[in-house]
């Protein structure tokens, strides 16, 4: 015979029935039998005596009175600009209903779970944290220390042509420096955008991108491309994530799943139409938005331009004396000792140095980048772990 199984309000009709029951039985005793204290005693019987049977049921636990009730106009104002920016969270929808003087607003929290309830979040699991590896990303300290870009994934829009976005923005600031609707994410476009983009805001000291073309190659010295050779030409020195590692450019992956919500499930006509939609977007996002890491603030009141700026006429760059010079051909070639020496395609038609280090040593420079370490025949070179801008000190010249 299997154990019969009593529920907490079976109990309390127990007990209340032992206590009708019970005469002059001390109440001490009856409240130990069933494993409740005296008090708690009282106030079954107490709701015996007021409510009858239906008063040992268990009663409702919710507040009769809520101190901050969030009002229906609020409610709706905030489900408004859910609609408007489906991207939003509690923290930014509370920024931006202040940044518009609305009073009697609640905490992020709060406005998180009134979006919860109208069916606008879903749970979705935490991701474990990965570890960056040997790879160096440099964190920045002030405007423009550090850029970073990439390309959107690309679309179609409604006339059948590729829409492939370039976006690149301040890393400090977050604030969108470029978001440029291409047909093709090409050498060619790509520097047009960024030559744009230099004249107007300055140039940065280092521009972070994935492993990706055509800011690096997989085949090419150091992943060199014609893009990062203009780079460095410009004083500009690229720091690339590992590959395959997009969250170690967390922040720029963020804003591009923003892209994704809030333009390209809905594409235009064409590639000049989604510029102007582009343009639009950018401005919001950099005047209105507000953003967790900058306290709530949009980008644009804490970006400030370069103070390094751009110059249109590339000038030549004048390398130590002591330094052999070679010019790199067509093919990637440099000649050394009467041997034409495989080296970087990328490099083609621009100025290399060669440093002697010792009598059986050296070193291999493009302008303040040491690019590699090979013996004084050239017969292997070993390319450097990472760009880095390097002061020419002054020297003896080497005998």
């Amino acid at each position: 015979m299997p154990w019969r199984e009593s529920s907490v309000s079976e109990q309390r009709k127990a007990f209340i029935g032992k206590y009708l029951h019970g005469g002059e039985r001390n109440l001490s005793e009856l409240c130990r039998e069933f494993g409740i204290s005296r008090k708690c005693g009282y106030k079954w019987i107490e709701r015996f005596e007021t409510g009858g049977i239906a008063g040992l049921e268990d009663q409702s636990r919710r507040p009769k009175h809520f101190r901050d009730a969030v009002s229906g106009d609020v409610v709706c104002e905030i489900v408004k600009i859910r609609d408007w920016k489906e991207t939003w969270g509690g923290r930014k929808i509370r920024s931006y209903l202040l940044s518009q003087g609305i009073k009697q607003i609640p905490c992020a929290r709060t406005i998180d779970r009134i979006l919860k309830r109208c069916g606008f979040v879903t749970s979705t699991p935490a991701s474990s944290k990965r570890k960056q590896g040997k790879y160096n990303v440099i964190q920045p300290e002030a405007c423009n220390d550090v850029w970073t870009l990439d390309m959107k994934g690309w679309w179609t829009t409604l006339n059948a042509r590729r829409c492939d976005p370039l976006t690149i923005r301040d890393e400090h600031t977050r604030y969108i420096l470029c978001l440029a609707a291409l047909e093709r994410g090409v050498f060619e476009t790509v520097k047009e955008q960024f030559q744009e983009t230099f004249i107007r805001y300055g140039l940065p000291l280092y521009i972070r991108s994935d492993n990706g073309s055509p800011f690096a190659s997989a085949k090419g010295y150091m992943g060199l491309t014609r893009l990062a050779v203009w780079f460095l030409k410009q004083d500009i020195c690229p720091n690339r994530i590992a590959p395959a590692s997009p969250y170690m450019n967390g922040a720029h992956e963020r804003m591009h799943r923003d892209i994704k919500a809030e333009l390209q499930k809905t594409p235009a006509q064409d590639a000049r139409a989604e510029q102007k939609r582009f343009d639009i977007w950018r401005a919001e996002y950099n005047r209105i938005r507000p953003h967790q890491s900058l306290n709530d603030q949009p980008p644009a009141k804490l970006y400030r331009s370069s103070k390094r700026k751009y110059k249109l006429v590339e000038e030549d760059f004048d390398y130590p004396q002591n330094f052999v010079l070679r010019k790199v051909s067509a093919n990637g070639e440099f000649n050394w000792r009467n041997t034409p020496i495989r080296f970087a395609k990328s490099l083609a038609g621009e100025k290399i140095a060669l440093e002697f280090l010792s009598d059986q040593t050296l070193r291999i420079w493009f302008r303040n980048y040491p690019l590699g370490i090979t013996d004084v025949h050239c017969r292997k070179i070993q390319p450097a772990e990472q760009f880095e801008y390097v002061s020419f000190e002054p020297k003896e010249e080497y005998v």
